[in-house]
């Protein structure tokens, strides 16, 4: 599970280099090609396009958790699985039909580099999703003591064996 761990961890970077960004808001969106969409945004709002970097911030912080929790250096998140498969798809998708290739025909090489981070990314969190469909639960998940399995089983109405 250590891809889904540099997957988490990658995440949380992105989600921090976004709320740095934002000293420098305009500089950036001008450097990763987004400077006409967001002025757009900020024709209508001027906050917008702030909120937006925001937005996505959170995001990339919600799917760094996820991987972590993933990899068992967090509780375990509800819906981890369908999480996990909803991320690589995102990533791959940036990494191939929404952007990638388009990017590597015309030669934009800052794109490029992108497309390949959201490649990397994106095959993490396919490994960790295949790898809990394998197993049905995280390798590192706790395990119940005896006495926890017994009053579980209780509550759930199943009888479970002593253990001495």
């Amino acid at each position: 599970m250590s891809l889904l761990r540099f997957g988490g961890w990658a995440n949380l970077a992105i989600a921090a280099g976004h709320l740095v960004a934002l000293g420098w808001a305009w500089t950036v969106f001008r450097w990763v090609d987004i400077e006409e969409p967001m002025r757009d945004l900020a024709d209508q709002n001027a906050a917008l396009p702030y909120l937006l970097t925001l937005f996505l911030a959170a995001f990339f912080v919600v799917f760094g958790l996820y991987a972590l929790s993933a990899a068992g250096a967090l509780r375990r998140l509800p819906l981890l699985r369908p999480v996990l498969g909803f991320v690589a798809t995102v990533y791959l998708l940036r990494a191939t039909l929404l952007g990638g290739i388009s990017d590597l025909l015309a030669g934009d090489v800052k794109q490029i580099v992108f497309a390949v981070i959201a490649l990397l990314i994106g095959l993490c969190y396919a490994t960790g999703f295949l790898a809990l469909g394998k197993s049905g639960s995280r390798s590192r998940l706790p395990s119940l003591r005896a006495d926890e399995r017994q009053a579980a089983g209780g509550r759930l109405g199943v009888e479970t064996d002593q253990v001495s």
